[in-house]
């Protein structure tokens, strides 16, 4: 768990007049760690208390519901098994869980430490994040560009996922110079 990303989610919460509720055997009723809910215009975050027990968890479950607020309105809990509405239900949770790991770990601040691990828990435990949001951050820059760069000179192979696979694009860009310098006569 990272305390300053703590008193940001806190300072989140606050900033948008958020009632945030922990509640004794959330887990245990209802078979969730977190809910967010818009009841009457008025914005409500719950959360299980024993996750105060749990720093790292708490963070991410706080950062998710967050990003419910952020990327949904209202809940998502109706007993509707369609398969339109289990569609909305998925969706709002990959948006939700998406901004979450973006709000725990900047883009910056990913790269860079993508840059100095050689590994998934490497990176997990140098951000202090669960190897589930590694994961899935690595998974979300897979779907957006699968050749990742991280530095002018190297970037990241996301398809050997779960390897972190980096590549030195100076000797790529020198290969395909001298491919094409070959390929076309001697004309650049």
């Amino acid at each position: 768990m990272n305390k300053l990303v703590m008193e940001r989610l806190y300072k989140f919460v606050k900033d948008r007049d958020i009632a945030l509720k922990y509640i004794d055997g959330l887990k245990d009723k209802y078979e969730v760690k977190g809910f967010y809910t818009n009841l009457n215009n008025k914005h409500c975050i719950l959360l299980d208390k024993d996750l105060l027990d749990n720093p790292d968890e708490h963070q991410q479950i706080l950062a998710e519901e967050c990003g419910h607020y952020s990327t949904t309105m209202g809940d998502t809990v109706k007993d509707n098994a369609c398969e339109y509405y289990l569609k909305v239900v998925e969706d709002a949770e990959y948006y939700a869980e998406r901004w979450a790991n973006f709000f725990i770990t900047s883009p910056e601040d990913f790269n860079k430490v993508l840059y100095e691990c050689n590994t998934q828990l490497e990176i997990s435990d140098f951000l202090g994040i669960e190897l589930e949001y590694v994961e899935k951050r690595l998974g979300y820059l897979k779907i957006s560009c699968p050749i990742h760069t991280l530095t002018e000179n190297i970037a990241v192979n996301l398809y050997k996922l779960p390897e972190i696979y980096k590549i030195d694009l100076t000797n790529i860009k020198r290969v395909v110079f001298e491919w094409f310098y070959l390929n076309s006569g001697g004309y650049y």
